[in-house]
């Protein structure tokens, strides 16, 4: 059974001509049961209320993902700092979602994997930028270093 996963095996339903393959290659596919705007914007056929149920609960959930950063990028730029956060784990945490869009595009997965993948590596280097600036160019600033003194004031 294994070894028939492998194969690439193309088949049409003999109705309307359509053809498509298990390799992964999408060809040409319809889904006539299936929830229209999903298939238009994911490339997804919900066609059970199971699927559909799946597809909420993926839709839910990636939503979310969008979310967890903004409070963080918003609470850094309030106070001027990014305490608790190790440059580590943002250089790991960049390089993981680097290598998930980089996937996504080599593997010309569906359009939104693709948008997430780019979205994620935007938000990862607003924090990472945000980190550098705060741990040290808003640091030297805020104590001198750059201008210390106005220079068209008249010296006293």
């Amino acid at each position: 059974m294994a070894s028939s996963l492998l194969h690439t095996t193309s088949h049409s339903d003999g109705k309307d001509g359509t053809l498509s393959s298990n390799d992964g290659q999408l060809q040409r596919s319809t889904c006539p049961d299936g929830v229209k705007w999903i298939m238009d914007i994911f490339e997804d056929c919900v066609d059970t209320d199971l699927k559909l149920i799946g597809f909420s609960i993926g839709f839910v959930s990636l939503f979310l993902w969008f979310l967890p950063l903004i409070p963080q990028v918003i609470k850094n730029y309030r106070i001027k700092r990014c305490e608790g956060l190790s440059v580590y784990f943002l250089l790991f945490w960049l390089t993981g979602d680097t290598c998930n869009m980089v996937g996504a595009m080599l593997a010309n997965q569906q359009p939104i994997q693709k948008i997430l993948g780019v979205y994620y590596v935007v938000q990862d280097l607003l924090v990472l930028s945000q980190y550098f600036y705060y741990s040290h160019i808003y640091k030297r600033r805020s104590k001198g270093f750059f201008f210390s003194k106005n220079p068209f004031e008249e010296a006293n």
